[in-house]
């Protein structure tokens, strides 16, 4: 058997685990899409050039997500 004491702290622990990840939710939501992201693409593979050159574009996640540059 546990104490009541014992019981307490758990339930303590448990709340204090739960607003963790609620607030590292938040924190994820809010600013992960702005992180930078370095990607390397190939441009000017048109019929006039048919070698393109490879170039290095950043980008954030919310560009990527909603198709802006």
């Amino acid at each position: 058997m546990t104490s009541e004491s014992a019981d307490r702290s758990h339930a303590n622990l448990r709340k204090f685990g739960k607003v963790a990840l609620i607030g590292l939710a938040v924190i994820v939501v809010f600013f992960a899409p702005i992180i930078p992201i370095s990607y390397e693409e190939i441009n000017g593979l048109d019929v006039d050039e048919p070698i393109g050159r490879m170039v290095t574009k950043n980008v954030s996640i919310f560009q990527i997500i909603t198709g802006t540059e």
